[in-house]
């Protein structure tokens, strides 16, 4: 995510609850445009050697234009943080690109 609070214009709201800094970039195609903008996922990594069965709950507050297909989540730190398992947040951190299943949720 290029800069503080992606092109949603979060600024610094995004370090603060309900956000939590649990937030993500996603491909153009849910983006929209911008019509994306605050959209919650569930984001639940399927990397069982690194990852805890938890999912995330993110925001959408930016476009990740590179990215492409339907499963592909920009996620900062702190999304990746939770989904690992004890211990592990800097290794998921590092690895990159991991295969997730995700869901459009409402609160």
């Amino acid at each position: 995510m290029g800069f503080v609070g992606g092109a949603c214009g979060y600024g610094s709201l995004v370090d603060v609850k309900p956000l939590r800094a649990r937030v993500g970039a996603v491909n153009p195609i849910l983006f929209k445009n911008g019509e994306g903008c605050g959209a919650c996922y569930k984001v639940r990594c399927q990397d069982k050697s690194i990852c805890s069965r938890r999912a995330v709950t993110i925001i959408v507050t930016d476009e990740c234009p590179g990215c492409s297909g339907g499963r592909h989540f920009d996620l900062s730190g702190a999304a990746f943080g939770h989904m690992a398992v004890a211990g592990e947040g800097g290794p998921l951190r590092n690895r990159g690109e991991l295969p997730v299943l995700y869901r459009r949720y409402a609160f």
